[in-house]
């Protein structure tokens, strides 16, 4: 099969535009990027964390969590600083809510827990076992999974026990 002149030259005048469209398409995605990336440098950042105030949440999160395992900032509660410290400004889980009795009590334990004993010491040894849980890992590719939730539980619970220090 031979191509005339006029075909092939029509072949090369499509082939050109494409790569010229393609060219102008990349071209102003990069520009668009540009754009996203100077607004970005202009927005003005949040002042830096008080380390003393992230500190003080952090304890009262520690609190709350030593008396209810469960509960989560955000969800089963909300947490707000009103210039003295923070509290509780909503409380919804169906147990009681705290009193700032409560609170202090629980916010000294934790931090003589974490004084004592940082929340990684207090989880290792309650851990399972590493070979325990590469042992439920390996059962549970090929196919029993029962194991693996066992452990997945046990972890769950020493990780309620021993809360990371979290902010609020």
């Amino acid at each position: 099969m031979s191509l005339d002149a006029f075909t092939v030259n029509a072949i090369i005048v499509v082939l050109v535009l494409a790569v010229l469209l393609m060219g102008v398409i990349w071209r102003s995605g990069r520009d668009a990027a540009d754009r996203l990336a100077a607004l970005e440098r202009q927005v003005v950042a949040p002042p830096p964390p008080n380390p003393a105030k992230r500190k003080i949440n952090r304890e009262f999160c520690g609190a709350i969590h030593r008396i209810y395992p469960h509960a989560q900032v955000g969800v089963d509660f909300d947490v707000q600083d009103d210039g003295r410290g923070p509290v509780i400004t909503e409380w919804l889980l169906p147990n009681p809510q705290p009193t700032a009795d409560e609170i202090k009590a629980a916010r000294s334990a934790y931090v003589m827990e974490q004084l004592s004993q940082g929340y990684r010491e207090a989880r290792l040894p309650e851990y399972p076992s590493i070979g325990d849980q590469l042992d439920a890992l390996y059962k549970a590719r090929q196919g029993d999974a029962s194991e693996l939730a066992d452990i997945d539980a046990r972890i769950r619970e020493v990780k309620a026990r021993h809360p990371k220090p979290g902010t609020c």
